[in-house]
């Protein structure tokens, strides 16, 4: 039988979950990667987008961990450059829609 008691305190039950979800989210990582990827950008050459004007896998062999994702360039000439200017080459908002940050 669900009194009123019980009906609050399935209520607040609910409440909490609802929260938690959120909470988690909060702790996520600063750079958006995929969920099963730890790839910024999916694995592109961030630098290529302003250099090149297109995108441009990342090669393995030119990779670098920052803000705990994986960012991968089609050459070291663009790790460098992302090594000496890194805010400016990194998508803004950690690689996350506006929707999203909001």
């Amino acid at each position: 039988m669900m009194n009123r008691r019980n009906f609050v305190l399935s209520g607040v039950a609910v409440a909490a979950l609802s929260v938690a979800p959120g909470a988690a989210l909060a702790a996520k990582a600063q750079i958006y990667t995929s969920f099963l990827s730890s790839s910024a950008v999916g694995g592109y050459d961030p630098v290529a987008y302003f250099t090149k004007g297109m995108p441009v896998k990342g090669k393995k062999q030119h990779a670098l961990e920052w803000k705990g994702a994986w960012w991968y360039f089609s050459s070291a000439e663009n790790l460098a450059k992302f090594k000496a200017d890194r805010v400016a080459y990194a998508p803004q908002f950690g690689g996350y829609c506006a929707y999203g940050v909001s």
